[in-house]
């Protein structure tokens, strides 16, 4: 065998390792994309319920919270009216003039 051939020879047998290795990380990084994106999809379904839950209750505290003043009003409908006043005349007072 000349030097040539034990040349190619080495080459070719260092290119099917280098192919080997290269095969094996891509295999390598698919298992770690896939492990990841498992993950990621695991990771966003629990925040979706989560937030779910807390949208929820966030509903039922408004809703608990709107009869607790429609309560209020009805027994006081004077005071609630005057507090009504009261909160309108401070927001215009805060955000209704306008200055030139």
């Amino acid at each position: 065998m000349s030097d040539i051939d034990k040349v190619r020879h080495s080459a070719e047998k260092n290119a099917d390792r280098a192919a080997g290795i290269f095969d094996e990380a891509k295999d390598r990084f698919s298992d770690l994309a896939d492990d990841a994106k498992a993950r990621g999809e695991k990771l966003l379904a629990r925040a979706k319920n989560r937030g779910s839950d807390l949208w929820d209750d966030a509903q039922d505290q408004g809703k608990d919270a709107w009869k607790d003043l429609q309560t209020v009003v009805r027994k006081n409908p004077g005071a609630a009216l005057g507090c009504a006043f009261v909160a309108g005349a401070l927001l215009y007072a805060l955000f209704g003039r306008k200055e030139d």
